[in-house]
Formats: C-alpha cells, sequence, structure tokens
C-alpha cells in the first residue's frame, strides 16, 4: 500500500572515524551525506471512495421525507414532474 520507510540518524548522516578517535569531539565525527527522499504516496481504496460519495448523498433523507408527504396528500403526481421524469428516462436510453 504505502512506501513510507523509517527514518533513521544513519540513513542521514555517516560517522568517520571511531569514538577513540584521538584529538576528535562528537560533533567531527559526524560527516553530512546527502539525503534522498522518495514522495510520500497514498492509496485509496475502492470502498473508500464508494463510502465517500455515500457521505455526499446523506442530505436526500430530507427529499424522501418530503417526497412521501407529497404523495401521501395526493401532490406529488403533476404533468410537470412526469415530464422532467419521462426525459431524464429518455436521456438514460
Amino acid at each position: 500500500m504505502s512506501d513510507v520507510s523509517p527514518i533513521s540518524s544513519v540513513s542521514a548522516s555517516r560517522v568517520v572515524g571511531g569514538p577513540s578517535a584521538p584529538g576528535r569531539d562528537a560533533s567531527s565525527m559526524i560527516e553530512a551525506a546527502p539525503v534522498r527522499r522518495q514522495p510520500d504516496q497514498v492509496e485509496v481504496s475502492e470502498v473508500a471512495l464508494y463510502m465517500n460519495k455515500l457521505r455526499q448523498l446523506a442530505p436526500r433523507e430530507e427529499m424522501v421525507e418530503a417526497a412521501r408527504a407529497q404523495i401521501a396528500a395526493g401532490t406529488y403526481d403533476t404533468p410537470e414532474k412526469l415530464d422532467a421524469a419521462f426525459e431524464e428516462l429518455l436521456k438514460d436510453l
């Protein structure tokens, strides 16, 4: 999934000489080496993408309740709504 490697001080620098090298303190024993980092990568699963789409559809519950109320009152079916439904059906075909 991801190619994230741990960061260690050994990969970022190189120790020159040993602790017993005469006349050297600890700061002079480390020689900077070039640090090469790979770009970070993220992979998103298809399930996560689908769940994101479902979260975006959540406000439709209010629309469904409003439609149910209109159907119960007998005011849902209008000629304009039927025409719009037929047009959408024809687009899908």
